[in-house]
């Protein structure tokens, strides 16, 4: 049995051992991706273009699982026009996965939640904006990461749209940021760049209907891409070749709170919610709350 447990062990550690080397094989900053990013066992999927890598980090969870990030970047005519922020674990979790607590926010643009359990399921995304300046307390990463953009090119616009997506099982994670460049599209640079009180702030965007339809873009975008961040939690590569934001049909989903699944999803979200129950990881009160939350949209 010992001997069982030490050879199981081995194999963890070289499986851990070559999705790290994976990873720093991916990581050099300078190297460029086109249509996928390999992030350990993870495959991310990438905009259209060439993207750069700006900076990268190795740190520690909670529970002491090695997390891993990349940040790449992409340029037209040297002006910066979108950052990809994608981040995993390379050994699998034996607790599982704290919610993302970005797919709960309620003063975002939009947040599509199909699953957020702790320690199971998560599978959802935000979109809102970003100003595209550091703030005073921003890691590291970031810092190098603007520090290259700078030696690549201009950012030159004030606002950046950011679309989150989370995806996870009990094992593992994958947080991938994709942010767009309004500006850089011919979409007016806001007023304002106070956060709420930012034209692209969800209060304030219908009064611009050039950032709203941006960002009906960018909702209809995250719908596309979601199955495929799903898929490349997995390492699969389902995306047969990049779309852009003009390659989507828009949305009417717009902002302020959570919009959940269509009603072509519902059936399996049912099906998911039961599964979980019934596994022991959702309590017959929360069971019966999301069950009535999710037959209220019919």
């Amino acid at each position: 049995m010992h001997a069982i447990l030490r050879t199981l062990l081995f194999l963890l550690l070289c499986q851990s051992s070559l999705m790290l080397l994976a990873f720093q094989a991916a990581a050099e900053v300078g190297q460029t991706h086109v249509d996928y990013l390999d992030l350990g066992s993870k495959s991310v999927p990438l905009p259209p273009g060439t993207w750069v890598v700006v900076a990268q980090d190795e740190r520690l969870s909670t529970n002491r699982n090695k997390i891993v990030q990349l940040i790449l970047a992409s340029f037209r005519d040297d002006e910066l026009t979108g950052v990809v922020s994608a981040a995993t674990n390379i050994d699998a979790s034996s607790e599982g996965w704290a919610a993302a607590p970005l797919c709960e926010r309620n003063n975002y643009y939009l947040v599509f939640k199909q699953a957020n359990y702790s320690g199971s399921t998560q599978d959802c995304f935000a979109v809102s904006h970003v100003n595209s300046t550091l703030t005073n307390n921003a890691k590291q990463v970031w810092k190098d990461a603007f520090a290259q953009i700078a030696r690549l090119g201009r950012n030159s616009a004030k606002t950046h749209v950011r679309l989150y997506m989370r995806a996870a099982d009990n094992k593992n994670f994958l947080d991938v940021f994709y942010y767009f460049n309004p500006e850089f599209a011919g979409v007016s640079p806001p007023n304002i760049l106070d956060w709420p009180n930012n034209d692209w702030h969800y209060t304030q965007v219908k009064q611009h209907p050039d950032k709203e339809q941006f960002y009906q873009k960018v909702v209809a975008w995250g719908h596309r891409m979601r199955p495929h961040v799903m898929r490349g939690l997995k390492g699969q590569k389902t995306l047969q070749s990049p779309f852009d934001l003009e390659g989507v049909k828009q949305t009417s989903e717009r902002g302020g709170g959570t919009s959940e699944a269509s009603s072509s999803d519902l059936e399996e979200r049912l099906k998911q919610l039961r599964r979980l129950h019934e596994q022991g990881l959702v309590s017959g009160e929360e069971y019966e709350a999301k069950r009535r939350e999710l037959l209220k949209g019919l």
